[in-house]
């Protein structure tokens, strides 16, 4: 599958190329997709995309705090990632409430593949980090992303009670 050279030659795309926490989260999503032959052309967009929402999430971070990725899953920062999302959101016209879940989706997944590799590193302080972070992330949950999933699921009824 070709995921990273088809990626856009933008700011976005660029920090997908250069950013090695973007790249481990993709190289895992595709690790995890790629028996899937049948919808490869599916899979290698689905990929990218995700990439792309992290990264934007991440350039967004980077410009609020002045901090790399890998600093937006420390409870020290944690107040900088929500920002990060609230601003991305109210400078998005488009579907915000699919596009908020699917961040938080993407950052929980994220912490997931990092406490893979920092345990795996033996780096346990930071396996214990992302625990914490994960647990804030979980209490902060209904507040931050609770009002995108009522909606979501709102929209998903209407859809199934059509006639």
């Amino acid at each position: 599958m070709n995921v990273l050279n088809v990626l856009r030659e933008d700011s976005i795309g660029k920090k997908c190329r250069a950013d090695w926490v973007i790249l481990e989260v993709g190289y895992r999503k595709y690790l995890d997709k790629k028996h899937d032959q049948s919808k490869k052309n599916e899979t290698s967009k689905n990929i990218r995309s995700h990439m792309r929402l992290l990264a934007r999430v991440a350039i967004e971070f980077n410009q609020l705090s002045g901090l790399k990725t890998e600093d937006m899953f420390m409870r020290k920062n944690y107040e900088f990632l929500e920002k990060a999302i609230d601003q991305i959101i109210e400078s998005s016209p488009e579907d915000e409430y699919g596009l908020k879940l699917a961040m938080g989706w993407m950052i929980k997944r994220a912490m997931t593949v990092l406490e893979g590799v920092y345990s795996i590193n033996e780096q346990d302080s930071l396996v214990h980090e992302l625990d914490c972070v994960r647990k804030a992330m979980h209490l902060r949950w209904p507040g931050l992303f609770g009002g995108a999933q009522f909606k979501s699921f709102q929209r998903r009824n209407e859809d199934l009670r059509l006639p």
